[in-house]
């Protein structure tokens, strides 16, 4: 079992999420712009993302997928997933109310 995590090149996290993966337990790659998103998707089993755009394309592989709403515009994609059993919503600490 690995970890990968794909971020953008100006995630507010990204260093300390680079400085933090190679203490994990288990193998971490951090990728940043990758263009073989839906590959990586494929190969998964499991994703923990965004409501964002990029959540389509888990939809369409079929990827089991853990959801957190990270602004109140990824809403209508969060609650739309979750109603079609595509994605289990978590609570986000900025749309706390979203989830409900």
């Amino acid at each position: 079992m690995q970890i990968t995590v794909v971020m953008g090149p100006n995630a507010p996290w990204l260093a300390q999420v680079q400085a933090q993966a190679p203490a994990l337990p288990l193998p971490t790659a951090v990728l940043v712009v990758v263009s073989n998103m839906a590959q990586i998707m494929a190969d998964s089993a499991l994703c923990i993302g965004a409501a964002d755009g990029t959540s389509w394309e888990g939809w369409t592989l079929n990827l089991p997928t853990l959801m957190l709403m990270l602004a109140e515009n990824q809403k209508s994609i969060a609650l739309a997933l979750q109603t079609k059993g595509a994605a289990v919503v978590l609570n986000s600490a900025s749309c706390k109310e979203s989830a409900k």
